[in-house]
């Protein structure tokens, strides 16, 4: 009798063991499914891999996958020493990652993103699965990454997807900037394709004179432009046309001999009597640096 009363206790303890069991793996589940319920699960990586990426203000972890609500965010990627990206993201069923870099615009900056070329590898290899992806349609796109990315000791150039867009990077010193660029337009030009649609990033120069100028009342394009540009030295020569309202012009400043001559292009609006300048002051200029300017006329001046 006390033996089949042990074996009772002994089932009875088996049986809420069980129970018990089952109830936590059931509860475990739930909290590990409830958060996860109408979302979607989506691979972020900004590199570098240690900056803050937020999506609406909220931090969400980088190189990792996040569940996310479907939806529209304003995307934002920061780290001290490099140049913060905002922008919008849309994620829906579709959406498998979002990824991309920011760009260093300090010394400590650059010597951050130079210890963490991993990182960039990594989401250059995104960049490279996602163009392998969309196959042809990307080509017919962006032409112009069939003949990239080039590197040699003078300058890099290259491209970078995020999100359905692409980037085009030159990497060069003043000295090489007109290098980069002829070479860039050479193969632009080569691949039937223009770079007024092209997004454009100087890594390592800020080619844009448009805050030297100094607006004047000059009616003849060329010399507004040389008074616009008094105060800068080494400002050489300029060429240029004229299309209807428009004027657009090639300018070069500095000089060979000191390895820092540039060769910039932009754009005048006839206003009355005089001129106003309506573009970056730029080596190449585009939709995105030359807004409300007509796309024949962008890249007509690219063409000088």
């Amino acid at each position: 009798m006390q033996e089949q009363d042990e074996d009772r206790k002994r089932i009875i303890v088996v049986i809420v063991g069980t129970m018990l069991l089952l109830v936590t793996i059931i509860a475990v589940s739930l909290i590990n499914i409830i958060p996860k319920l109408g979302k979607v699960e989506v691979y972020v990586g900004y590199a570098p891999f240690i900056a803050e990426v937020t999506l609406n203000g909220e931090v969400v972890k980088n190189n990792e996958k996040n569940y996310l609500k479907k939806g529209d965010y304003e995307l934002k990627v920061s780290l001290e020493g490099f140049k913060t990206l905002e922008k919008k993201v849309t994620i829906n069923d579709e959406t498998k990652t979002i990824f991309g870099s920011i760009v260093a615009n300090t010394e400590d900056g650059k010597k951050i993103a130079n210890d963490k070329l991993k990182d960039y590898a990594v989401v250059q290899s995104l960049a490279g699965e996602a163009l392998s992806k969309e196959g042809e349609k990307n080509l017919e796109r962006w032409p112009i990454i069939r003949k990239l990315p080039l590197s040699n000791s003078l300058y890099k150039i290259g491209y970078v997807v995020e999100d359905d867009e692409i980037e085009l990077t030159v990497s060069a010193y003043s000295a090489y900037v007109d290098t980069a660029v002829e070479k860039l337009l050479e193969i632009a030009y080569s691949a039937n394709d223009g770079l007024e649609k092209y997004n454009i990033a100087f890594k390592d120069y800020n080619p844009d004179l448009a805050g030297k100028f100094v607006k004047n009342e000059e009616s003849a394009p060329i010399e507004y432009i040389k008074r616009g540009f008094a105060d800068v030295g080494e400002f050489n020569y300029i060429v240029g046309e004229q299309n209807d309202e428009y004027f657009y012009a090639k300018i070069s400043t500095g000089l060979k001999e000191h390895y820092n001559l540039v060769h910039s292009r932009l754009v005048l609006k006839k206003n009355g009597n005089s001129w106003n300048l309506v573009s970056v002051v730029s080596p190449i200029l585009n939709v995105y640096n030359t807004e409300d300017v007509p796309e024949e006329i962008i890249r007509a001046a690219n063409k000088l």
